[in-house]
C-alpha cells in the first residue's frame, strides 16, 4: 500500500502520544507534507494553569516530524479563543529541517515574555525554512521581533504575514534579507513614517521578485511609491493597497513611474476610493508609447477597465516590444496575430505596425 504524500492529523486531549508519534515516523520517509489539526482543548480560555496533559502530545507530534519538510500547523475552525503559543514552540523544536511552514490558519497568543523568547529561539534555529506563513498573531511587539529575525534566515524566500495586531516601526527590516524572493503583507498596522521607511526599504532591495502590501500611509505614500517604482529594478508583480491615494496627481506620478519601470510584468494599485476616468488615462498613455512590458495592470476602477487600456495590455503579453523595437521573424508577428485574433483592435494595430503582414509574399 502507497503513502500518501500528504496526511492530515487531527489532534485533542484525548489522543495517544504513543501512537501519534508511531504513525508520523511511519509514513516519514514517504510523507512530504503533515496538517495537524489541534482541536479546541488546545485553545487559551485563560491565563494557562493546567497544560501539562498537552506536552507529551505536543512532543510526540514534534518527534514524529523530525524529517518532514512541510508544516502545517492549524487550530480548530470555529475557536473563540486563540491556541497557547507554546503548542506550536514544543512542537517545532524537534523539527529542524523545516523548508515550508505555515501558520496561516490559526490564531496564536502568549501571556508571557519568556514563551516569546522560547518560540523566537525555536524559529531561528530553522535555517532551512524557505517559505513562512503566519496569520492572527496576538503577541507583544511581534513584528519588531519577527522581521529581524527573518531578515537572517539564509535560505527564506517567501514571507507571508496577515492580521497581527501590532503597530511597530521596524517591518522594513524585513527587507534586508538577500534571500527573500516574495513578501505578502496585509492588516499590518503601520505608521505613515513607517509605510514610507518600508516602500525606501524594498526600493533598495534586489532580491524581491514579488510584492503584496497593504499600507496605511499618509500624504506620503504617492511619492514615495513613485520613488520606489523607479529606482527598484528587480520587483517583476506589485500588488499595493495605499489608502491615502485619492487625487489625480498622485495617480499621474505613479502612472509616470511605471514609463521606465520595464523590468515590472504585473502592477495592481488600490486606494480607499475608485480611480477616476482622468487617472485610468494616465495609465493608457503610459502603455501607448513607453511601457511594452506590462501585461498585467489592475486598477480600482468603478466598472471594466478602458477597451484601449485591456487591448494593450494583451498587445504586451504577445511580446509587443520585441514585434515594434527587435527584428523578429515574420513567423513571430503571424505567432502574435493567431493569438490575438479574438480581438479586432490588436489585429488592426499589428498589421498597421506591420503592413507587409497584408503582402503574398513570404
Amino acid at each position: 500500500m502507497t503513502t500518501p504524500s500528504r496526511i492530515d492529523i487531527e489532534v485533542s486531549y484525548r489522543s495517544d502520544p504513543v501512537a501519534l508519534k508511531n504513525r508520523l515516523r511511519r509514513s516519514r520517509h514517504d510523507v512530504e507534507e503533515v496538517t495537524i489539526r489541534l482541536d479546541s482543548s488546545f485553545c487559551a480560555e485563560g491565563e494557562p494553569d493546567n497544560i501539562e496533559w498537552q506536552y507529551p502530545l505536543l512532543q510526540a507530534i514534534g518527534s514524529g516530524l523530525s524529517q518532514t519538510r512541510t508544516i502545517k500547523i492549524q487550530g480548530p475552525a470555529c475557536a473563540a479563543h486563540p491556541l497557547h503559543l507554546h503548542c506550536v514552540t514544543r512542537i517545532l523544536e524537534f523539527c529542524a529541517g523545516v523548508v515550508h511552514l505555515d501558520l496561516s490558519s490559526l490564531k496564536l497568543k502568549s501571556w508571557a515574555e519568556q514563551d516569546e523568547l522560547a518560540f523566537w529561539a525555536v524559529l531561528e534555529q530553522q535555517v532551512s525554512l524557505e517559505e513562512f506563513r503566519m496569520s492572527g498573531v496576538w503577541f507583544h511587539n511581534v513584528e519588531s521581533r519577527l522581521m529581524r529575525l527573518l531578515a537572517t534566515l539564509p535560505n527564506l524566500k517567501v514571507v507571508a504575514i496577515r492580521a497581527t495586531n501590532s503597530v511597530s516601526e521596524t517591518v522594513p527590516s524585513l527587507f534586508a534579507s538577500h534571500s527573500l524572493q516574495k513578501v505578502v503583507l496585509f492588516s499590518t498596522v503601520l505608521c505613515d513614517e513607517a509605510s514610507q521607511a518600508l516602500l525606501a526599504a524594498l526600493e533598495q532591495n534586489t532580491s524581491v521578485r514579488e510584492a503584496s502590501l497593504g499600507l496605511t500611509c499618509g500624504a506620503s505614500g504617492g511619492p514615495a511609491l513613485q520613488q520606489m517604482l523607479q529606482n527598484n529594478h528587480t520587483l517583476e508583480k506589485l500588488w499595493i493597497r495605499i489608502n491615502s491615494l485619492e487625487s489625480d496627481h498622485d495617480n499621474q506620478r505613479i502612472a509616470q513611474a511605471l514609463r521606465t519601470a520595464g523590468h515590472l510584468l504585473e502592477f495592481g494599485l488600490y486606494g480607499e476610493k475608485h480611480v477616476s476616468a482622468a487617472s485610468e488615462e494616465f495609465f493608457v498613455d503610459v502603455l501607448r508609447t513607453d511601457n511594452m512590458k506590462l501585461k498585467v495592470l489592475e486598477l480600482q476602477t468603478p466598472e471594466r477597465i478602458s477597451e484601449e487600456m485591456h487591448y494593450l495590455l494583451l498587445l504586451n503579453e504577445v511580446g509587443r516590444e520585441e514585434l515594434l523595437h527587435g527584428a523578429p521573424p515574420r513567423q513571430s508577428w503571424i505567432q502574435a496575430i493567431v493569438n490575438t485574433r479574438h480581438d479586432l483592435n490588436c489585429l488592426f494595430y499589428l498589421l498597421h505596425a506591420n503592413p507587409m503582414l497584408c503582402s503574398s509574399e513570404i
